[in-house]
């Protein structure tokens, strides 16, 4: 990468963190805001600050959500989820 293009991802990185930071004033337990923080770390390959998230969510008792997805057939809507954690 030049350059720019690390003054960028840098510039991602730190946007993330301060969204993030201001989602978990308002909302401690919203576990979105962990999981994308996470998320950006590890597309960084930041791994000492993504373990550092996942602590502070287990510390915090952060659960992440149950994954579904869910359709509507025959206008009906059809939930899906995950089982398996």
């Amino acid at each position: 990468m030049g350059c720019a293009s690390c003054r960028a991802f840098s510039l991602i990185i730190e946007l993330a963190e301060l969204a993030s930071w201001e989602i978990m004033k308002l909302d401690p337990k919203n576990s979105g805001a962990y999981v994308m923080l996470s998320n950006v770390y590890a597309a960084a390959s930041l791994w000492r600050k993504v373990s550092r998230v996942r602590r502070s969510m287990k510390e915090n008792e952060v659960k992440k959500q149950t994954a579904f997805s869910w359709l509507m057939i025959d206008n009906t809507v059809q939930y899906f989820v995950d089982l398996t954690k």
